[in-house]
């Protein structure tokens, strides 16, 4: 995934927003990258995913979002309801 060269000062509110909204792939790909693996197994690719996705889910509204009906699904951080 690129991102563009603007940095996020100079990014509208809105543009903001629609940059923090992921998907549980691409969630996965930066914790893959952070962690500096390079190519892992097909299968633990999967088992990240589901549980991010998974935890995604658990967490909805308490924290966590999700951003429409579309499909995949896209999370963003909320204000968690106390």
């Amino acid at each position: 995934m690129q991102r563009s060269k603007q940095s996020h000062c100079s990014m509208t509110s809105s543009a903001l927003k629609e940059d923090l909204r992921r998907t549980a792939r691409e969630i996965e790909e930066r914790v893959l990258a952070a962690a500096n693996v390079v190519s892992p197994k097909a299968e633990a690719v999967r088992d990240l995913t589901g549980s991010i996705l998974a935890s995604m889910r658990n967490h909805n509204g308490k924290g966590v979002g999700r951003v429409g009906e579309a499909s995949p699904a896209r999370w963003q951080l909320t204000q968690a309801a106390n």
